[in-house]
């Protein structure tokens, strides 16, 4: 009887570890420390420099295509 018990209490143990396990969740993303280093990494100042400078460039040339398009579309620009 008391071998039955000890494999019951196993098995309650193991389903218990089984549950907090599946219950944690992975890491996602950085620590505050990693983002810091980050932040004041070389290759990330011109990397965000260069990436705001893109935006900007491309929804220019975007408005500035919409706008060429409805002119010569309308007949203003031929």
């Amino acid at each position: 009887m008391s071998a039955e018990m000890s494999d019951i209490d196993a098995c309650e143990v193991a389903s218990v570890q089984c549950e907090s396990v599946r219950l944690r969740k992975p890491k996602l993303g950085l620590s505050q420390e990693e983002l810091d280093k980050m932040l004041k990494s070389s290759f990330w100042k011109p990397m965000r420099a260069l990436c705001f400078v893109l935006y900007w460039a491309i929804l220019a040339a975007l408005i500035t295509g919409s706008v060429l398009i409805v002119l010569f579309g309308i007949g203003v620009l031929e």
